[in-house]
């Protein structure tokens, strides 16, 4: 849905999403992700998300690498090495109106561990670490559409993300992003997301902030089992399309996507993505968007 999932917030991608999502979630999900990016680097993800009672919990990992060789002026190859990205989240959340079946309320926050790896092969003194949080505050809404509608279908969302130090030792401050927000599902198969993203910088004098960029999706539900969705991401330097489906066959759900932006060209090999989110509650069966 072209990133456009901050007050959507559900499977594991709440993690990156909103960390209040948990709290609604209906029971324990694991999700696997991989994306081809550019060339023949990979982002691989894993997460387990549940809820407990008004409280969700959740935890992460995602990994992206990219291997490099260096060439000197005549073109021979000097040096063979790894960038290498790691990402570990741990979430926790609360619902503070559980049992109101009309409003919803929560509130959460994500702990995060940043590592990265560069071959000093290739380039010295280029490793960091950081420790940065996300807060999110999702709010929701029953709102009738066209039929009377017993679930909350209207969705509010805010969220700071990578708040924290400098990453060490460089001295380069965390991408900090503030979000806002919505989702609307008129009719139970069709549902709509819309984000708005504002990049922070604290130390503006040495470091300024990025543009404002803004992200639309669409959800589908065609039959009980099959979904498709689409979104629009609007950078500034490099616009992003997202095209793709949710099949849905007894406890698991496999999403495919394509993401097309300017830098990966129009390769299906290297935009292509998919996910695998299995149901661990007792209720057989996830739902599709």
């Amino acid at each position: 849905m072209g990133t456009a999932y901050a007050a959507v917030a559900d499977e594991g991608a709440l993690l990156e999403a909103n960390p209040a999502g948990s709290s609604y979630l209906a029971g324990p999900e694991l999700s696997l992700y991989h994306h081809n990016w550019i060339a023949d680097g990979s982002v691989e993800g894993l997460a387990f998300c549940t809820r407990l009672g008004a409280f969700g919990f959740g935890i992460g990992a995602k990994l992206f690498y990219e291997p490099f060789t260096a060439y000197d002026g005549s073109g021979a190859s000097t040096a063979k090495g790894y960038f290498i990205e790691g990402l570990l989240t741990a979430n926790v959340s609360g619902n503070l109106l559980p049992e109101n079946p009309y409003v919803g309320l929560a509130i959460g926050a994500n702990v995060k561990g940043l590592l990265r790896y560069v071959s000093p092969e290739l380039l010295e003194n280029q490793s960091a670490l950081a420790l940065p949080i996300d807060v999110g505050l999702l709010a929701r809404f029953r709102i009738a559409g066209r039929k009377a509608r017993t679930d909350k279908n209207f969705s509010v969302a805010v969220v700071l993300r990578n708040l924290g130090q400098k990453v060490q030792p460089l001295d380069y401050p965390l991408p900090t992003t503030l979000s806002v927000g919505l989702a609307y599902s008129p009719v139970p198969a069709l549902l709509f997301a819309l984000d708005g993203n504002l990049p922070i910088s604290f130390e503006t004098s040495a470091f300024a902030a990025g543009q404002p960029d803004l992200a639309f999706g669409t959800s589908v539900r065609l039959t009980r089992f099959l979904a498709l969705h689409a979104g629009m991401h609007l950078v500034s330097d490099n616009p992003r399309f997202t095209l793709g489906g949710a099949l849905t066959a007894g406890r698991a759900r496999v999403t495919i996507n394509y993401n097309a932006d300017l830098m990966g060209g129009l390769n299906p090999i290297d935009l292509f993505s998919a996910a695998v989110t299995l149901d661990l509650s007792k209720n057989k069966g996830v739902p599709s968007r």
